[in-house]
């Protein structure tokens, strides 16, 4: 009786120990299991503090992630309110006034789209958007996305052309597919020579349905194409003026959260390709 209590006391300071090490912050690994209830035993501390380390890590990625896009946005914002403040300090002391306005316009327009964008990330990071999918033409989809864009497109006298199976339909949320959908689009218009189209093909099969968007641009360097989809990053051959970074990433969560993937590639004409599929099952 003596030798199993001394030898139960044996076991249990093995485990304190463990635990010891555990909030020490050590990476000690528990012991083989004994048997019977002691392995059961074993078995659930090791269980608690495999959990208790992810989540640990979960938070310090967290943390980190949080604390770069703090500092991404701070970097965003800075520029376009460092030039308003320019601006406005010229224009009460000169009376040529409507250029200055516009650049002031246009710097106010980039940080509305910039707020918006955070207002988006944050709510898909907080996991508050809500996905309510319906049976929905793929054609619908892309023409009404090519409509609400219609302004840009004439503006930049670049025309978005669609061609594909009339048949085709998806299972998606109509709206944040459309916000998708219009993120894609808006980068192929701003990023294609004037008169040369941003070409949309669709098709479905049993498994998924497909959408290829191309355009007539400059493509993507060898060193952007890993980075593209990456919140903030902006491409060598971005244009100064245009985009703030973040309209691809978003695009991928949304379609990722619709059972859907989004790549990119150089199509066969040079310029950027996308490739969006939704998978039906």
């Amino acid at each position: 009786m003596i030798w199993m209590r001394k030898e139960y006391e044996k076991r249990l300071d093995k485990l304190i120990d463990y635990l010891e090490e555990v909030n020490r912050g050590s990476e000690t690994i528990l012991a083989a299991p004994e048997e019977g209830q002691w392995a059961k035993l074993q078995d659930e501390i090791a269980k608690t503090v495999g959990a208790l380390r992810q989540s640990r890590d979960d938070a310090l990625s967290t943390k980190a992630i949080f604390s770069r896009n703090l500092t991404d946005i701070a970097h965003q914002m800075k520029t376009p309110l460092t030039s308003l403040q320019l601006t406005i300090q010229e224009l009460s002391q000169e009376d040529s006034a409507p250029q200055k306005i516009q650049r002031i316009q246009a710097d106010i327009d980039r940080l509305v789209r910039l707020s918006e964008a955070l207002l988006l990330m944050a709510r898909i990071d907080a996991g508050a958007i809500q996905i309510k999918p319906t049976q929905s033409d793929l054609y619908t989809l892309l023409a009404i996305s090519a409509e609400n864009l219609d302004p840009l497109s004439r503006f930049l006298g670049v025309p978005i052309e669609i061609d594909g199976d009339d048949l085709a339909d998806v299972f998606v949320d109509v709206d944040w597919t459309l916000e998708a959908l219009e993120s894609v689009l808006k980068n192929c218009l701003e990023h294609s020579p004037t008169g040369h189209p941003v070409s949309v093909t669709y098709s479905h099969n049993p498994l998924y349905a497909e959408i290829i968007i191309e355009d007539e641009g400059p493509g993507f360097s060898k060193q952007d194409l890993s980075h593209l989809f990456e919140r903030f990053f902006r491409g060598s051959r971005e244009r100064a003026e245009t985009g703030i970074g973040l309209g691809l990433a978003l695009s991928r969560d949304l379609i990722e959260m619709q059972n859907g993937t989004i790549t990119a590639r150089n199509g066969s004409k040079g310029g950027a390709c996308f490739e969006i599929r939704f998978y039906r099952h």
